[in-house]
């Protein structure tokens, strides 16, 4: 298993009962992790991969289209 798919597994259980990194709302947690996770959502993880995961890319895309996020990284698209 790759680096990334073991933060991705942790992430997996992490976020399986919580809709935020830490505590119940948007912090900065959630803004850097969603950064470093931005390329490998636009480029490596394409749909299959993303099954894996769905309770972190339910997490991406919700991050993804916050205003405050958009403003900032723009078009948030994802990898087919």
């Amino acid at each position: 298993m790759t680096a990334l798919g073991k933060s991705l597994e942790i992430m997996e259980k992490h976020l399986s009962d919580k809709s935020w990194l830490v505590g119940g709302n948007l912090t900065l947690a959630d803004i850097i992790c969603f950064g470093m996770l931005k390329l490998s959502f636009a480029f490596v993880m394409g749909e299959e991969e993303r099954e894996q995961c769905p309770c972190v890319t339910a997490w991406f895309e919700k991050m993804a289209n916050l205003p405050i996020v958009t403003m900032v990284t723009g078009s948030n698209r994802m990898a087919e």
